[in-house]
């Protein structure tokens, strides 16, 4: 039952990427319903939740508040909130935010641009995204320099959790068919994510020092930018 409700699901959005040809932000709005079923993101938030944990044990970096760009739903954050005292989180869906306050969690939910973040400067510990990037095709140094801006000295931005190591194959009839929906569509290029050196340079280029962080085990690389304390 499990699968045709996925089937069915993946079908609605392919509907709406498809033929009803909606930008990003349509979309988002549209699917929101569907979304947690379909997007390969339950394991996937899990997972980056450990290895965000592993990397802030072994940097001894204490963290009071905590801020998701890009929450949607709150597949993440619903993983993140006992490492910090305050915990919001923007994304530019009302719906999808919508399915987050579902939840009963205890954040801070706001809609907003990831490029012109709703608060002043110098406001978080950390700032992270789960899989973000791929909808800032050309915008990333200007997301990289918001962040710098709305971290304190020493805070830290953790970019992106990168894709797993290449040569990967789809597992299971549902992997292949979100491999295929991928392929199919370009909701701001989904299928593309920029290569880790360059990000690491635009990381810098916008004030932070930036380092690939290996991953441990079951877990997946980060790319993690630390603003200076002088900054």
């Amino acid at each position: 039952m499990r699968n045709i409700a996925f089937i069915i699901a993946l079908a609605r959005l392919a509907w709406l990427a498809l033929v009803r040809r909606f930008d990003t932000r349509r979309f988002y709005e549209a699917c929101s319903r569907d979304y947690d079923l379909v997007a390969h993101s339950q394991l996937l938030a899990a997972v980056a939740a450990r290895s965000l944990r592993h990397y802030l044990s072994i940097s001894n970096h204490r963290v009071r508040s905590l801020l998701e760009t890009g929450c949607g739903t709150g597949l993440f954050s619903q993983h993140l909130v006992d490492l910090a005292d305050e915990l919001p989180g923007v994304d530019f869906s009302p719906a999808q935010l919508a399915h987050a306050r579902k939840r009963g969690l205890p954040f801070t939910l706001k809609e907003a641009d990831v490029l012109a973040l709703p608060y002043p400067d110098q406001r978080f510990d950390l700032v992270a995204s789960l899989q973000l990037l791929p909808h800032l095709a050309g915008r990333e140094s200007r997301y990289c320099r918001e962040v710098y801006r709305v971290l304190r000295p020493g805070g830290v931005l953790v970019l992106d959790f990168t894709s797993p190591r290449p040569g990967g194959r789809p597992r299971g009839i549902r992997d292949r068919l979100r491999a295929a929906f991928v392929r199919m569509i370009r909701i701001d290029a989904w299928s593309l994510t920029p290569a880790d050196e360059w990000l690491l340079e635009t990381m810098s280029g916008a004030g932070f020092s930036a380092s690939a962080v290996p991953p441990v085990a079951g877990g997946r690389r980060m790319l993690v930018g630390r603003k200076p304390l002088g900054a």
